[in-house]
């Protein structure tokens, strides 16, 4: 969504706030040793959270990335989406494959709640240009 906002936090505290491009596009660059989180927002939208966990990322490793799809899907005061006042998804270093996963221990019931609020507009994409779907 052109001009969402990406407010960026860590300790509980924003540090910054970032504006999506002309076309939607956003690029963060998190350091590692902290845990962050990410508001998306934008007006007449319900807002997502999710969090980076890198405080166990070793210092000397980086250059990790990660590509965050977010749909903001319209607001609808007929549907309860306060469940996403906490994260919906929590990504972690894994010291064993040494990259950062999503948790899907905790991301995997959030995930399934949204097709069922939101079943025409949240859909997973198996195509890698977009769909159009986050205008719905």
């Amino acid at each position: 969504i052109t001009g969402a906002t990406m407010d960026v936090s860590s300790d509980g505290v924003q540090l910054f706030r970032m504006l999506s491009d002309s076309t939607g596009f956003y690029r963060i660059g998190l350091d590692v040793g902290r845990v962050w989180r990410i508001r998306f927002a934008a007006p007449g939208r319900v807002a997502k959270l999710v969090e980076f966990d890198l405080g166990d990322v070793p210092a000397n490793d980086g250059g990790y990335g990660m590509n965050v799809d977010m749909r903001l899907f319209k607001e609808d005061a007929g549907k309860d989406f306060s469940f996403l006042d906490e994260p919906l998804g929590i990504c972690r270093y894994d010291s064993a494959t040494t990259m950062i996963k999503w948790d899907m221990d905790y991301t995997g019931p959030r995930m399934v709640r949204m097709p069922e609020l939101v079943p025409e507009v949240y859909t997973i994409d198996t195509d890698s240009v977009s769909t159009g779907a986050q205008d719905e």
